[in-house]
């Protein structure tokens, strides 16, 4: 991602570098970065907080719901886990670096409870509804985003086979 800033002659140098190796380079300005940012970090690092502080706080044994699992719940299991491998505070930081981010985290948060609103008062209609608002903003992604996690959990029941084959050995 190369986001024009001061000084082009101290780093285009990096650029020119990374492009003639065949990077894909995306280029975009400071405020389209840091308004996507608002989705593709703290949103997402706050699902994913989230759904680990509820696991957390329902008890679940982690290890034995993997048994029982689907490829799909594993690889979302694993997002959940691996950002509790990381450091929290980086993660904290990113979710309260901006008032923009701590606005639609409580967007995400006030949808959710729409949404469970909708769930308690049996309001099948409605989320269907919402399903279908939701299909229709990512359109074409969908199939797009089906392939790729095809071939995710191909290879992840890959792995888990080698990784099952070896322990038997």
């Amino acid at each position: 991602m190369v986001c024009p800033g001061r000084d082009r002659t101290a780093w285009q140098w990096l650029i020119d570098l990374m492009d003639a190796d065949g990077a894909d380079l995306i280029h975009c300005s400071a405020e389209e970065h840091d308004q996507m940012m608002i989705a593709v970090q703290a949103i997402r690092h706050f699902a994913t907080f989230g759904l680990g502080i509820f696991l957390a706080e329902a008890g679940i044994d982690i290890s034995r719901s993997l048994d029982l699992s689907s490829p799909i719940y594993r690889i979302g299991i694993d997002m959940v886990s691996r950002l509790f491998g990381q450091d929290a505070e980086l993660y904290v930081d990113i979710m309260l670096a901006t008032p923009e981010r701590q606005h639609a985290i409580q967007q995400l948060a006030a949808t959710f409870v729409r949404l469970a609103d909708r769930v308690t008062s049996g309001d099948r209609d409605g989320l269907i509804t919402e399903f279908a608002n939701a299909t229709a903003t990512f359109g074409g992604e969908t199939k797009r985003a089906v392939y790729e996690s095809d071939q995710l959990i191909e290879m992840l029941s890959l792995l888990l086979a080698s990784e099952s084959n070896q322990a038997q050995d």
